[in-house]
């Protein structure tokens, strides 16, 4: 038999994750995070969000560990993280939560990464995990790859456009740093 802080955890075990950086021109996490499939970075695009919006705080209780922005820790020792030492009744449930979705090892620590989890919800007709929409007044700007192609700028500009959300493409400077360059929507 599980003891409770396990079943619990064991129970909302759909969770889903938003990862997010502060470091928009950061260009490990453009080379990690937009590649293509032949391994090429700055192909992809970034969303910046307003992190006030009433979407990143939703806490149901003050010690929530979910549905809210919290900063990931990199402690030089991290825990080990093996869900059999969270079997104990004495671990409450938030706690188990928090060290299994905010710690990382020290090594990530440049990614300087925030991460909202949530409870993502079963479509009983596909049997899929849902996506949760975020809502446009969450939006700040959409930040597109350098290397992004035209197809990707059209959607992006469009979507912009009609939300009236700022927009630009990361560009490479001579000395290998990224910098937004903003685009110009026509009317």
């Amino acid at each position: 038999k599980f003891p409770k802080a396990g079943q619990n955890a064991l129970c909302r075990a759909r969770v889903g994750i938003l990862c997010l950086t502060p470091d928009k021109a950061n260009m490990a996490m453009w080379g990690i995070y937009a590649t293509d499939s032949n391994g090429q970075g700055n192909m992809g695009f970034a969303v910046g969000f307003n992190t006030s919006a009433a979407f990143f705080n939703r806490k149901l209780t003050p010690d929530d560990a979910l549905r809210h922005l919290r900063p990931v820790s990199y402690p030089e020792n991290p825990p080990n993280l093996f869900f059999s030492d969270y079997m104990e009744e004495s671990i409450p449930e938030q706690r188990v939560l928090f060290d299994i979705l905010y710690i990382k090892d020290k090594e990530w620590e440049a990614e300087k990464e925030w991460r909202m989890a949530i409870t993502v919800p079963e479509d009983s007709a596909s049997k899929a995990f849902g996506l949760e929409n975020i809502p446009i007044d969450a939006i700040k700007e959409v930040l597109l790859g350098a290397r992004a192609d035209s197809a990707l700028e059209n959607a992006a500009s469009a979507f912009c456009k009609q939300h009236n959300i700022p927009f630009y493409r990361m560009k490479t400077t001579v000395d290998r740093i990224l910098r937004p360059e903003p685009i110009i929507l026509s009317k």
